[in-house]
């Protein structure tokens, strides 16, 4: 499970609209212990590929070219998982 906050940043001003900011902290768990499997996003994957050294059980969906659309084009599933690696 993710640990998640919230904090009010000052508003930025652009020209003459002033914009509320909002900052997220996340912090997630490390890769899954040997025998495990876990599937996250993309980026969690690729961060993880970055931080630890041949991290083993990590997929990601790949929302490229095994993404399943709908006639809208929105993603609404994937053919197969994205296995990555450091």
């Amino acid at each position: 499970m993710a640990f998640r906050s919230h904090l009010e940043e000052d508003p930025i001003r652009i020209g003459s609209v002033e914009a509320p900011v909002t900052l997220w902290i996340f912090k997630a768990p490390g890769p899954p212990l040997e025998g495990e499997a876990i599937i996250v996003s993309l980026p969690l994957a690729q961060a993880w590929a970055r931080i630890y050294v041949g991290p083993t059980g990590v997929y990601a969906p790949d929302t490229g070219f095994g993404a399943v659309r709908d006639t809208s084009g929105n993603i609404v599933g994937t053919e197969w998982l994205i296995c990555v690696i450091g």
